[in-house]
Parts: C-alpha cells; structure tokens; sequence
C-alpha cells in the first residue's frame, strides 16, 4: 500500500483544496501553496495535518498505475477485495510472479529476469508471463513505492470508452424500445427485429448505408430501462413493487516499526464492576511492541478473549496517532509518541494470528508477517518481557494483584482486595506508560520516549496512507452476500439502504448480485458496501433493526441465538428482543452470578478499552440503552395480543400492526414467519 511522508514537495487535498509543501521553516512548521491559486500558501503544523487526516478530510497525492484525478490523485479501488474474485487472484499471481525480483540490486536484471520466467514456466506452463510482462509489473509496483493495487489489471477497461452506434441508429432504437413497456409483452428479440426493418427502409433510400445493430445491442438498451417502471407498465403496479421494490426494514532491527511484535496474556490483577463494586476477575491484554525502541504502540484491555476482535482492536490503538491523551487525561506531562504501520509483525500460532481475517488485513496493509515455531515464546522475547515489566512493576503494586508467583502470593487473597475498575485501570495505565515506562533510561540505552525521537530525527515521521479508511477498512472483518429486495443478510440480521436497489441494478448489468462487504464485529448496528459506481467508497448500511443491533457485539448476538434456539423457540424479532431484555436482567444480578458468569457479562457489554478509544463517539452505545423503552414496546405487545377481554377484536388488530410498523416489526404483505424464516 503506498504512503506518503509528511515533507517538502509532498501533495495533499484538504476539504477539496490542492496543497503542495514548499518550505520548512522549523520543525513540524510547512508552508503550503494552494495550488489553485498562484503564490498562496498556507501554514500547518504537522498536528494540524495529522488532525485533519485522521478525521477524514486530507487525503494524500499517490502515484502509480490505476490512478485518477488531475492534481491530486487517488487510486481508482480503495480495497483489493472490493474486486471480483478473479481480478483478486490476477493481482495476486503478478505479486507473486515479481515478488523474488522486488529487493534485488543490481545494475542489469535481465539474468534474473531470464531465469525467473524459466521457473514460473515449469510452475505454471503455458500461463507463464514473459520477461516484457515481468519488467512491465516490477515498474508499476516500483513506481507506486509497493501498492498492491499497482498489479490491477485494467482487462476489464478494454475496448472504446464512447458508443461506436450511429447517431440515427440510437434514435431508432429508443423510439422503438418504449413498445417493450407496452401490455403486449413484446420480446427483446421482437424489438430487435423492429429495429431491423425500421433500418433496412431508411438504408433503401441512402448511399450510404447504416449499421444494422445486433439483438445483444438492444438487449442492453433494455436493461438500461428504470426496471419499476419497465414492470408497471407491462404487468402493472402490484407485480412491479413485488419485483422491484424494497420491502422496509531474528534479527535486532535498526529503526522503529521494523520488527513489532504482539501478543495477549492475562493480566496478574482483579478488576471490580463500576457500580456493585464485585469482582469480576482479570481482564485479558494484547499488547504490541516495537523492538527497536521498545516504545509500546498500542493495546488492549477488556473481557475479549484471545481473538481476531482483541487484535483489531490492538492494532487499530498501535497504527493511529493518540491524538486522545490530552484531551481525556490532561495531567500527563507527556505524550504518546509511537503510532506507525509495522513492516513485520511478529506472531505465535495462537488460531487468531492464523486466521483468514489477520492474513487478510496484514496483506492488505502491505505488513509481513512472521511466525514463531510452536512453544517458543523466546522468538519475540521483546514483548514478553513487557508483560513481564507490566506485572512486576506496575500491576503488582496495585490492591488485587494476583502477583505472577504463588510463592509471592502466600496468603493473599486478590479477590478479597480488589478495588480498581477497569476504567481507572486504563487511566493509571496511561499515566505509568506514558510518564514513567516510556521515560526511563534503560541499562547502555535510551528511554524508549528518546530512542523513538532520536531516530526520527534523521528519518521522515512514520508514514500514512492517503485516507484514513485505508487502515481501518483492511481491519474490520470480511463479509460477502446477496442483494434480496429486503437488503443484505449478515449474521442473520437485514441490512437495508436505497443505494443498494441502484448497486443491485448495476451489479445485474455485469451478471453477478454477489458483493463484498466489511462489518465491524464488535457493532452489527451497521455494514460498509463498496460504491464503485458513484461514490467510489464504503457506504455505510443500516441494520433494519437498530433498537437491537446498535451497538450489539458479535459475541452477544450468537449467545441470544444459542439461547433461543435451546429453548425450541422459531428465532423472531419479538424473541430476540426478549431474550436482550433477559441478559440485561442476568447483568443486572450480577451479585447472584459466579465470577466465570461475571466475565462473561463483562463480555456481552462490550467492556474494553475499543469504547475508550473510539473517535467516533457516537458509534459507542451502551449495552442497556433503550432497554427500558424496548421493554414497555414489548410488555404492550403482549397485551394488545392476549388481553382480548379489555378490547375487542377489531381494535386489537388495529393496533398490532401500528406498533409492529412503528418499531420496524412488522411489514406490509409479509408474515412474520416468512421474513424471520431465514433464521
């Protein structure tokens, strides 16, 4: 993935504005010209160029192959995997193909060239590139400083970009295509040959002759037609809106982010719950390291067990500038430094680092990553001796420590002490980091807060990509679905928007109705669907059922299926909701629950330092919000069902279907049984 360096003759678009740096007149000070004014230029600081891009309104110049706009450009696809499975493995097999060729430093390559060709033609035979196609794809990956998106393929591009029909011919056609839309139900091939005789009488009276258009031409023209009102037209209102309508709803590294290395542990201290004061055991830490100044870039403190959600959430912290510091805890003196994208990341073989969804996002973000042999925690020694450092000289100093030894333990009881909260856990943890770890010399070498400033003293401050979403978008976990009427299904919830009518339509002009998606698992409230056709991005898409799924993390919602399906109940909105309205009663009583039951709450509600780190803070709902309100809608639900004595019949049935519509349950033409069938 290419990035850009904040420095002198770097491009950036603020707010629809061209900017170039031009000057540097003291540190972290640039002078920027607007580049559509002549002469004019600007001051940032780097805090202001970093505030803005992090945010979503500064976008970096990129360079390359498949690149668009005139001043400042960007990469015609944001993510690989919005592409079709094809192009995805096309881009892959070029990576590879030049991968061996991509260090090597030599004054002539084509020796190495030769001989690579020859390898790939004993692998691959007859689909082996030649050495004209290997120069053409180590140039486009070298031009772009290493962006995968450089090895697209533009196959799909070929051919004129303008109509090559007659202007009288489209004429033609228009006029007669609108008999499609007649009762009659004329076929495309019926139409065609409309088209054929209109043509062939004007040709009998000109020298020169027009093109007769083949039957795929009006084809095409046909499947431009608005698709409801085609169908209303030929089979009338009701058959259309059923059709088209939606229904509602190692080796020492010599710089930093060279070798990072991550890993989880639990913590050696008891946490107690915010309001009951009750133990609720030790919360789980995924940390990540850099090695060369060993400066922590990120982690994660909560109730996620060892999991891809945990080392999102980690990896998210580590790479993104903590720009929240100051602004939550004012009285640290210092800042927090380290933020970067890794060059190698360094792994157990635990199943979270193994998994499709982290090899997935480490090869999007252009990371390496590296695995430790099995039971060898001394490969990334660093990060161990981190937590080591965490235990023995802060968690064992606080009230319910574990300590790390039983010996040192005698007879202590951690559970008895426990005092602190999971969220005075994170403050304190700040201040020890930020202030005392980060700031204190170690043996023959700097403080990690030195080592990090001096090495960027001689080198550019770690690269970022030209969006925001170019990190976080590889993060978020990988879905793929169909576009039904009603939306897209994800873990069995419908997501809904009116953009998705116009992508299903555009989808249905290529022949496919399959499309990639990105969810966040730690909030179903919504998807992210890519735009290729307008927008060009992710397009965030509503679940149809909010009061649930806002806010509601991947964990909960399988425990709320698993309990109703235990209990023999058909999986319905009216069942899910009472079965929240439930778990909400259990944490409730969290004094009755043992502590594993404890930890398992603690889980349901999404606790961990992902809420405290969230920018987006409307995004980050509490478990019970609305609970109260979703509690009364369903109590009035089961009067206006079985309270038949207090209102007749009538009334009852009039007032079901209002309340269902009002908290999206119910919809026109459809059964319950019917839309929550899927389940």
């Amino acid at each position: 993935m290419q990035e850009a360096y904040i420095a002198i003759g770097t491009k950036f678009l603020l707010n629809g504005r061209a900017f170039q740096i031009v000057e540097s007149p003291e540190k972290d000070i640039f002078l920027c010209e607007d580049l559509g004014f002549k002469h004019v230029k600007e001051r940032f600081t780097r805090e202001n160029i970093l505030f803005h891009w992090q945010y979503g309104n500064l976008q970096f110049d990129v360079k390359g192959k498949n690149t668009k706009g005139e001043i400042i450009k960007s990469y015609e696809v944001n993510d690989i995997d919005a592409l079709k499975e094809e192009e995805k493995k096309r881009a892959y097999f070029r990576y590879e193909c030049i991968e061996p060729l991509i260090e090597l430093e030599a004054k002539s390559l084509d020796k190495y060239i030769r001989a690579r060709v020859d390898q790939l033609k004993e692998k691959h035979h007859h689909d082996a590139p030649s050495r004209a196609s290997l120069y053409r794809w180590l140039k486009y990956y070298k031009d772009s400083a290493g962006d995968l998106r450089s090895l697209v393929s533009n196959y799909n591009a070929c051919g004129p970009t303008t109509s090559t029909l007659e202007e009288e011919v489209y004429h033609i056609i228009v006029e007669k295509i609108n008999m499609f839309t007649k009762r009659e139900k004329y076929t495309a091939r019926d139409i065609h040959d409309f088209v054929i005789v209109e043509v062939n009488n004007r040709n009998m009276s000109r020298d020169e002759k027009l093109k007769l258009p083949c039957e795929q031409t009006v084809r095409r023209f046909i499947k431009r037609l608005d698709g409801y009102e085609m169908e209303k037209q030929r089979n009338g209102v009701q058959k259309a809106r059923a059709k088209h309508k939606q229904t509602n709803l190692q080796e020492k590294p010599t710089f930093p982010l060279q070798r990072v290395e991550i890993d989880h542990t639990k913590s050696d201290l008891f946490v107690v719950d915010e309001e009951r004061r009750l133990p609720l055991g030790r919360a789980n830490l995924t940390t990540v390291l850099d090695v060369c100044t060993v400066y922590p870039l990120g982690y994660y403190f909560g109730f996620e067990p060892a999991s891809y959600t945990a080392d999102m959430h980690a990896l998210t912290h580590a790479m993104f500038p903590k720009s929240y510091v100051k602004e939550i805890y004012p009285k640290i003196k210092n800042e927090w430094l380290a933020y970067g994208k890794p060059q190698t990341l360094v792994m157990d073989q635990g199943k979270d680092f193994t998994s499709k969804h982290m090899k997935d996002a480490l090869f999007q973000l252009g990371i390496t990553p590296m695995y430790c042999p099995g039971r060898s925690p001394w490969y990334k020694g660093s990060v161990e001796r981190f937590f080591r450092t965490i235990n023995t000289q802060f968690l064992h100093k606080i009230k319910g420590t574990t300590f790390s030894n039983i010996l040192d333990k005698a007879d202590y009881d951690p559970e008895k002490n426990a005092v602190i909260t999971l969220k005075k856990l994170q403050e304190l943890f700040h201040v020890w980091l930020i202030d005392y770890y980060t700031q204190l010399p170690r043996k023959n070498r700097l403080s990690p807060a030195m080592a990090w400033q001096e090495a960027y003293e001689t080198m550019p401050a770690p690269a970022l990509p030209s969006k925001a979403m170019d990190w976080k978008i590889p993060l978020m976990k990988l879905g793929n679905g169909t576009i039904q009427l009603y939306g897209i299904q994800n873990n069995f919830l419908v997501y809904q928007d009116p953009i998705l009518m116009r992508i299903r339509k555009e989808l249905s002009l290529k022949g496919v109705n399959s499309i990639n998606y990105k969810y966040d698992p730690t909030n179903l409230g919504s998807i992210y669907v890519f735009d290729e056709w307008e927008s060009n991005s992710y397009v965030e898409i509503k679940c149809t059922y909010q009061m649930y799924a806002k806010g509601l993390n991947e964990y909960t919602h399988k425990l709320i299926r698993k309990m109703i399906k235990e209990k023999g109940e058909k999986v319905s909105k009216i069942s899910l909701a009472e079965t929240k309205v439930y778990i909400q009663s259990l944490i409730d009583d969290e004094i009755n629950l043992t502590k594993r039951e404890r930890i398992q709450m603690q889980r349901v509600k999404g606790e961990g330092t992902n809420k405290l780190f969230n920018e987006e803070t409307g995004d980050t709902h509490e478990f019970n919000e609305d609970l109260e309100s979703l509690k009364e809608d369903l109590n009035l639900y089961r009067q206006t069902t079985f309270e038949s004595d207090s209102q007749n019949d009538e009334e009852i049935v009039a007032l079901q279907p209002k309340l269902l519509r009002e908290e999206g349950l119910f919809f026109k033409n459809n059964t319950e049984d019917e839309l929550w069938g899927t389940f």
